[in-house]
């Protein structure tokens, strides 16, 4: 028992520091022979009975893929929300789910596949490459990464919300996530209208956000929120942009730190030519170039900049619908129990003004 407890809070460290949306290529390392046993024996409570737990073979997991996490509900709403995630991130998915999301049916969270190589093996910390030099087997990592495994399956049984991309879960896909959130939408959601890009450290107000897309219809590709106009492209840093986008200057696209709406149009665009869109730094530049890019949809699209999508944190001014960002699990629980966030009718009453 006291091995078992000892071995749960290194367990849980481990986890914390293991693949995030932004990784910061810490080792998970350490000679830890001794306590794999009681690690294992952890990972079991994570696993739904239908899973076989004897899976680790030659230093490989071994999970089937057919229907591997089971099938997300799907909704009847003419709106969803999209919001992208990490695989470790359960506690901000389970915060959502007690607060603004709290009985909702059409809030999904999109993930990726597990990356097979440790942070302290890859070639660079926001991407799923091993740098060969440094590759070994790590059982360690393996057993963590079964363990989220059978947690996310767990979880998906629970609460049918979850959408897992083919490609790793890492920093450099989120463009991928963005391509395979609206794919779903179009393909898999035929009532849908309208779609709000989120990520899991915001909080939106449902209702309002509903009832205020409500009263914006229009015929042509319309994007709602925070837009950035005239941005210097960079060349250092994490938003390093890529060679082959070559311009001083990005074309108008959205500013994901306050999250933003696209209606039908847009997603069925970038679903008809996901195939050849190319995946730039970020989700939300290489939806500004996506939509530059076609002589059509640059001509048609409208940009429309509000003031309901904010990144300031304030969650307690009625007016705001989407606000983000960096906000933790405890903040959350605490705008959603501010009197604003409960004044439905009010702030929707302005969400129309």
């Amino acid at each position: 028992r006291a091995c078992c407890t000892l071995c749960f809070f290194l367990f849980v460290g481990l986890q914390l520091s293991s693949i995030a949306r932004m990784p910061s290529c810490l080792e998970l390392g350490g000679k830890m022979s001794k306590e794999l046993n009681c690690i294992a024996r952890i990972s079991n409570l994570f696993a739904p009975e239908s899973i076989d737990n004897d899976t680790i073979t030659k230093g490989e997991l071994k999970f089937t893929t057919d229907n591997i996490y089971g099938q997300p509900r799907i909704t009847n709403n003419r709106i969803v929300f999209m919001v992208l995630s990490a695989r470790n991130h359960s506690e901000r998915r389970d915060a959502i789910r007690e607060t603004w999301a709290e009985k909702a049916d059409n809030v999904y969270f999109v993930l990726g596949q597990e990356c097979p190589y440790p942070p302290n093996q890859r070639s660079h910390c926001l991407r799923c490459e091993v740098n060969e030099t440094l590759r070994a087997p790590n059982s360690t990592y393996e057993i963590l990464m079964l363990a989220e495994h059978n947690g996310l399956v767990a979880e998906q049984q629970h609460h049918h919300d979850l959408l897992f991309t083919p490609e790793a879960d890492e920093y450099q896909r989120l463009p991928h996530k963005l391509k395979y959130a609206l794919d779903f939408a179009v393909n898999g959601l035929p009532k849908v209208r309208w779609i709000i890009k989120a990520d899991d450290d915001m909080f939106i107000r449902i209702k309002p956000t509903q009832q205020f897309l409500g009263t914006v219809w229009s015929d042509r590709p319309i994007l709602i929120g925070g837009v950035w106009w005239d941005h210097d492209v960079q060349h250092r840093g994490k938003w390093a942009e890529y060679p082959e986008y070559n311009y001083p200057v990005y074309p108008p696209f959205p500013r994901g730190s306050q999250g933003y709406a696209v209606n039908r149009l847009i997603a069925e665009y970038v679903s008809a030519h996901k195939q050849d869109l190319f995946e730039y730094q970020g989700e939300d530049v290489s939806l500004g170039i996506w939509l530059d890019d076609s002589p059509r949809m640059r001509r048609s699209v409208l940009f429309r900049t509000s003031d309901r999508f904010v990144q300031n944190q304030d969650c307690a001014n009625s007016s705001h619908l989407v606000i983000g960002h960096n906000l933790s699990p405890q903040m959350m629980r605490a705008c959603s129990k501010t009197p604003v966030a409960e004044k439905t009718k009010t702030v929707a009453k302005k969400a129309k003004t």
